[in-house]
């Protein structure tokens, strides 16, 4: 019995292994690309002279330093974290755009629980980025975290983290300014 099961997935394998059929290509063209905006912003910072002013705040009380050429792949990190061009993601988040004046800004909203980014906003005008600003949520028995990050290109960005747990409540903000 075991030899006739094994001629058969060998005989299967053979008749079905010579032809793949084409991989499904999954496009997330109607999603900005903000991985790729942010990796050229870290590039762009990289060849330039500035220092930031970092203000750390832990449940209300604050810490500034000034650093001069900090590691801006590590400073802007966590905005890689909300970029949502991400197969897995595709058609999971309503898009709308807001127009204003001359610019306008592009909303993403997912409300499913296993997507940590809720929402992400890109705002333009005059054909360029002005701000980026996302909203990250993990719910989980013991703890909630919520956390929301906005970047403005050559000015910085805030990062604000709450933790809540059943016995305490931790508040961080980071309020980063590039100075040139």
């Amino acid at each position: 019995m075991k030899r006739y099961m094994i001629a058969v997935i060998c005989w299967c394998s053979l008749a079905t292994g010579c032809h793949q059929p084409p991989a499904a290509q999954v496009t997330t063209d109607s999603y900005f690309d903000l991985k790729g905006y942010i990796q050229a912003e870290i590039e762009r910072m990289q060849t330039q002279d500035w220092t930031l002013s970092k203000t750390i705040t832990l449940n209300g009380a604050s810490e500034t330093r000034q650093i001069r050429q900090a590691d801006i792949a590590a400073e802007l990190a966590p905005f890689l974290d909300v970029a949502i061009s991400r197969p897995a993601w595709h058609g999971r988040f309503q898009v709308d755009t807001l127009h204003h004046g001359a610019g306008y800004t592009v909303v993403y909203k997912c409300e499913q629980r296993d997507i940590p980014v809720r929402e992400l906003e890109i705002s333009w005008s005059g054909g360029r980025l002005q701000r980026v600003e996302a909203l990250r949520a993990f719910h989980s028995l013991p703890a909630d975290f919520t956390q929301y990050l906005r970047y403005t290109p050559d000015s910085g960005y805030v990062i604000e983290v709450e933790q809540k747990t059943l016995w305490q409540k931790t508040l961080l903000k980071a309020e980063v300014v590039f100075v040139y």
